[in-house]
């Protein structure tokens, strides 16, 4: 296994317990994690190669749209954890 399945695999570990404890928080490093993925996809696109998926290659408007549906995810995951903490009453 290459270092960059290994970096991917505990990056999204990382971010699905850190959801678990908090919504708002685990969305946010979605967020960063996903724009990292983004970003590392795209210069191994820009360098000729390409991101598989269970061993299949991606296109570029494939990849694009994989990661989107990702952003789309965690921008609702804080949406969700933003509108569950105010609708908690704060203990006095």
């Amino acid at each position: 296994m290459d270092i960059e399945r290994i970096i991917l695999l505990v990056g999204v570990v990382v971010v699905v317990i850190i959801g678990r404890f908090n919504r708002k928080a685990g969305g946010i490093f979605g967020l960063v994690f996903t724009a990292a993925i983004l970003a590392w996809g795209l210069s191994l696109y820009q360098n000729g190669g390409a991101v598989g998926i269970l061993g299949k290659p991606l296109s570029v408007t494939g990849f694009l749209v994989f990661v989107g549906v990702f952003f789309v995810f965690n921008v609702i995951s804080i949406w969700m954890g933003w509108r569950s903490s105010r609708s908690t009453p704060k203990a006095s």
